[in-house]
């Protein structure tokens, strides 16, 4: 039975000593993964791709933690045999049952897909600079401040360093801030000249749309996935793939491409001459996709796609 239904990762767990990462191979294939179990998602529609996905959200999001910091979670001290142990269960079982009408994180997430920022979002700018995550953006933003002169550093000399801290500040994006602290970047803040046309308005958004989901690698969210979408996701072997990588992770590792083409693809991977066609398809198709599918806004739009229906 996968973590208690809503429940979401949280940011502040304490940073540990970082092992070395490990390669793992096909011997390293945990005995819970069968690929025979994933035949089910041929058949699966909105609703099962849904639950699925919103199913491993978390446990995706907490996978990117080292072992040592899932193990030294204050708040939840069993947090890494949590993750683990939720993995496997995925493997054995690709579709959980779910108890209940509950619905799982991030179910009503980005309901909401345009809103007003409030003074909580610069409360929360406040907060992180308090964090050991934003480690950077906070310094940067203190030496920003001498260069105003609000504040009198005296390790911060001369002048032109608080300069280039404000401009390194000015030219990176709260979203990719937050992702190089391992939160959530589902929020892409834009600020809106309403001296200008509508029509002019409207172009600009169209042009930053396209620029800012290929910087940030927002797939292109359709008016509604249909049985040709999942029929890709099941070909590409996006969710057995999915779950060997969150079992790496938690493990502190990840698979090499060798071992991957062997196990989603053993058809493939057993003849040489095509076994370098599928680790490339690995790396620039697969993962790539997988990481879409399991994203808030993959997962939001099939949450309304499910339940405005329901």
């Amino acid at each position: 039975m996968p973590y208690p239904v809503g429940a979401a990762p949280q940011q502040g767990f304490a940073v540990g000593q970082a092992m070395k990462k490990l390669e793992f191979g096909v011997s390293d294939i945990p005995a819970s993964f069968q690929l025979e179990r994933y035949a089910g998602c041929a058949n699966w529609g909105a609703p099962e791709w849904w639950r699925a996905l919103s199913l491993r959200y978390p446990f995706e999001a907490w996978s990117y933690l080292t072992p040592e910091e899932l193990a030294e979670d204050e708040d939840n001290p069993d947090l890494l045999e949590i993750v683990r142990g939720n993995v496997l269960g995925f493997m054995e079982r690709p579709l959980p049952v779910v108890e209940g009408e509950l619905r799982p994180f991030p179910a009503d997430t980005l309901s909401k897909p345009i809103r007003d920022l409030t003074g909580a979002d610069y409360y929360e700018g406040l907060f992180n600079l308090h964090s050991g995550w934003y480690d950077k953006p906070s310094t940067l933003a203190l030496r920003a401040i001498h260069r105003a002169g609000m504040m009198d550093f005296e390790a911060i000399q001369p002048e032109q360093e608080g300069e280039r801290a404000f401009a390194e500040l000015s030219n990176t994006p709260a979203w990719r801030i937050h992702r190089e602290a391992d939160a959530p970047a589902e929020k892409f803040g834009i600020e809106v000249n309403l001296g200008a046309t509508d029509e002019f308005l409207v172009k600009e958004f169209k042009r930053w749309l396209k620029r800012i989901r290929k910087d940030a690698g927002i797939p292109q969210i359709p008016k509604e996935f249909d049985a040709s979408h999942f029929a890709d996701w099941h070909e590409d072997r996006l969710l057995p793939y999915l779950d060997l990588t969150m079992w790496a992770r938690s493990h502190g590792g990840a698979f090499n491409l060798s071992a991957l083409g062997y196990v989603l693809f053993p058809d493939e991977a057993l003849r040489d001459a095509k076994m370098r066609e599928v680790e490339p398809r690995i790396r620039r198709t697969i993962a790539p996709k997988a990481r879409a599918i399991i994203s808030l806004e993959v997962i939001s739009t099939l949450n309304r796609q499910v339940w405005v229906k329901a």
